[in-house]
């Protein structure tokens, strides 16, 4: 730290943090009414001038969640002598804009994947579609028909499973999945993937 701050006392922005940590909410308010404005401009400059103003605001409520979350922990890593404050909060806003942007890369993915598995439906094909579900519970035991019925294939599975514990119920599910995934693998032409 040089001569000059260590004679101006601790810094300022370093006590605010301190007294955030310690659950101050004045100082939490007087910290966002602070970074409030930069932290959203930093924002806007990391994902780009064209972005969409509710991505801004999501990706600010990540950042404040993660300097409020395990007690404060990440904002009391805070350290004035290696940036500003506002500074700091646009590196977290870097991190939380990348993690944001992965998640929405895969889930375009998975959606890119399922939209190739499902076909259109036609009248045609959801009569085969109903057929073939009626065939498949065919194959069930007659608990497992009792479970598809009351539970997965219920219009209101919450309130007629109560003839099934926990434990019943999650096997039930378990092996109706795996004979399902079964089925659809020997009445396709291409096998799903799992």
């Amino acid at each position: 730290m040089p001569l000059k701050d260590k004679l101006n006392g601790p810094d300022p922005e370093r006590q605010l943090v301190d007294h955030c940590v310690a659950g101050d909410y004045a100082a939490w308010d007087r910290l966002y009414r602070r970074c409030h404005s930069p932290l959203l401009r930093s924002i806007r400059a990391i994902v780009g001038p064209t972005c969409d103003f509710n991505l801004v605001e999501e990706i600010e409520a990540r950042v404040w969640y993660a300097l409020a979350a395990d007690s404060a922990r990440l904002l009391d890593r805070f350290e004035p002598e290696r940036a500003s404050l506002n500074t700091y909060l646009s590196t977290i806003a870097r991190t939380e804009v990348g993690g944001y942007m992965r998640s929405e890369r895969r889930r375009q993915r998975r959606e890119q994947v399922a939209a190739r598995r499902v076909p259109a439906a036609s009248e045609g094909s959801l009569r085969e579609t109903l057929q073939s579900i009626d065939e498949f519970v065919r194959t069930l035991t007659p608990r497992e028909k009792d479970f598809c019925d009351e539970v997965l294939l219920s219009s209101s599975p919450h309130e007629s499973d109560e003839g099934f514990s926990d434990a019943n119920r999650w096997q039930l599910q378990h092996r109706v999945y795996r004979k399902m995934l079964k089925f659809l693998d020997e009445n396709q032409e291409t096998p799903l993937s799992r």
